[in-house]
């Protein structure tokens, strides 16, 4: 952004590919733009929002887990010849894993859209368009953030969302342009090879400033994520296994019978005739039984009752 800033082209292209993977060598100020502000728009959901929402609902497991799918993707999933037969399998899954936070990330830059301020009409590719007259149906915008651009950002994703090659990329993309007043899409590069996308959203073509407002959204939809991520983390119940209970807590009373259906230990039971006769009966078998085992010299077989 600072080397498109200042004019300097050959410098904004060096530092295009650490952002995303087409190919800079053609392109100009305007396309360069729009380069970094749908890498903007996609990393906000792949590197911020779905991260929050996968540990929010899944833990440091669904966290690493899903880390460890989009890494993947990024490394492989590319249709070159080399990673054709390969990469497609992480690029799926990277497309499963990011089918909720891609839409939840639309939903979230719809609802930041007026946050975001409207730059200034300046120069004669910005026409000046009288407002409407004020009435009941159609109040006016006034300051300096936009009034309308959460509509423009829904329309923009209901229209244009599905037509991006990508299932999830085309609604983030979509959305960001919507709320940004800007047209995204067009043909892009990657290694020599032309691809021809759709154009995504209705307004005027990015410029090098559209950048900054760009990143003021993507940080306004950072923070709300964060909060709804808190919201799903509190509202998940926790697992705490009994043993790591506090010491406050009173043991387990035991039951008043048991399932075998004789009475509890801490319930006596009620002697009956011929217990003394059984218990000195058990005693003699188990002098019996240690006396095989131990071939104890002092060992005496007990009497067989007549």
């Amino acid at each position: 952004m600072v080397a498109l800033a200042a004019d300097d082209l050959r410098a904004a292209r060096q530092a295009l590919p650490s952002l995303c993977g087409r190919d800079p060598a053609n392109l100009d100020a305007g396309e360069m733009a729009r380069a970094v502000i749908e890498s903007v728009a996609e990393n906000t959901s792949d590197a911020v929002v779905a991260p929050l929402l996968w540990g929010a609902v899944a833990g440091w497991p669904g966290l690493l887990a899903y880390r460890a799918i989009n890494t993947l993707d990024a490394m492989v999933g590319y249709r070159s010849p080399r990673y054709l037969r390969f990469g497609w399998a992480s690029a799926r899954l990277d497309d499963v894993a990011n089918w909720i936070p891609a839409r939840v990330t639309a939903a979230l830059t719809i609802a930041c859209a007026p946050l975001v301020p409207v730059p200034v009409p300046v120069g004669p590719e910005w026409p000046v368009v009288p407002p409407p007259a004020a009435s009941a149906q159609s109040p006016t915008a006034e300051g300096r953030f936009g009034n309308g651009r959460s509509a423009a950002a829904l329309r923009a994703v209901t229209r244009y969302g599905n037509c991006h090659p990508s299932p999830n990329a085309g609604r983030c993309e979509a959305a960001f342009a919507g709320a940004l007043g800007l047209r995204l899409g067009g043909t892009n590069v990657y290694g020599g090879i032309a691809e021809a996308r759709p154009g995504l959203g209705e307004g005027r073509a990015p410029e090098p400033d559209d950048i900054r407002r760009a990143i003021r959204l993507s940080q306004v939809v950072t923070i709300s994520a964060t909060a709804l991520a808190v919201i799903l983390a509190l509202g998940r119940p926790s697992r705490v296994p009994k043993s790591l209970g506090t010491a406050d807590e009173e043991p387990d009373q035991p039951d008043d019978e048991r399932c075998d259906g004789y009475p509890p230990q801490h319930v006596q039971r009620e002697s009956c005739a011929g217990d003394d006769e059984d218990d000195q009966q058990c005693q003699q078998h188990e002098q019996h039984f240690l006396g095989l085992l131990l071939n104890l010299p002092t060992y005496k077989y007990p009497r067989a009752r007549r």
